[in-house]
């Protein structure tokens, strides 16, 4: 282990522009692992099947919902939030005012339909761009990283399948603990399994965030100095997403 550390210098972190010195405040933590659901030993036609044997990705889903909201992506255990520091709630305020629409429109979005040959895309969880700051800095998500159990579409037939595997990517928020999060992601996941089929989450990794301390007057001012003799416009503040793990 390192001694008692005095600096740390990171060169892997955002900006939200280059129009101004920008700096990283905070860091989202992440837990992975993979969610296996068995109900078959094997593969059995639908026709015989079907509406007999519970579907495995119907129990999956019934799982995740214990997680998240399907509607609005929320994640719903308290043990995955914390309340937001009002000093970052401000920082994300001036960030947003900075940024505006582009923290949304910045993204390679599909597009649905052609409505009268202009393309309708998708759209954001929201609009608001102090909403998708604190979104993507303080708050947890929940992603589908990958999929077992389901073969190509090319090759799937008429069968029910024997079970269904996904890979599972949570971000938490920076002082949530990333190894009490794993722990408690595997209860919520295997405990009363839907018609009692077999349910195993393998544990994968475990990073907890990280969260500046409060930003001192002089360091404060020095940031500015330096960012108005540069670019001519003060410095700004913001989270990040990711996750540096020798950062928690």
């Amino acid at each position: 282990r390192m001694g008692d550390v005095k600096l740390v210098v990171a060169l892997d972190s955002g900006a939200g522009n280059y129009d101004q010195l920008w700096v990283t405040t905070s860091l989202r933590g992440l837990v992975d692992g993979t969610l296996t659901v068995n109900v078959l030993t094997e593969g059995v036609h639908s026709g015989d099947a079907g509406g007999v044997v519970p579907s495995s990705f119907r129990v999956a889903r019934q799982l995740l919902d214990r997680l998240d909201d399907s509607r609005s992506g929320v994640v719903k255990p308290a043990t995955f939030n914390c309340d937001i520091p009002a000093e970052r709630v401000e920082q994300a305020k001036a960030a947003a005012g900075i940024l505006g629409d582009p923290m949304w429109r910045r993204f390679p979005r599909g597009s649905c339909c052609d409505d009268g040959g202009k393309f309708v895309f998708v759209q954001p969880t929201t609009k608001d761009p102090v909403e998708l700051i604190l979104n993507r800095t303080w708050r947890a998500a929940v992603a589908v990283v990958g999929a077992e159990g389901l073969p190509p579409i090319e090759s799937a037939g008429n069968v029910q399948r024997p079970y269904t595997a996904l890979k599972l990517s949570l971000r938490l928020p920076p002082p949530v603990d990333g190894e009490t999060a794993l722990n408690e992601l595997k209860h919520l996941l295997e405990k009363d399994p839907p018609n009692q089929a077999h349910v195993v989450f393998d544990e994968g990794h475990a990073a907890t965030g990280w969260n500046a301390p409060p930003l001192a007057p002089w360091l404060g001012g020095l940031l500015d100095t330096a960012s108005q003799a540069q670019y001519g416009k003060p410095a700004a503040f913001m989270g990040e997403g990711g996750t540096i793990p020798f950062m928690g």
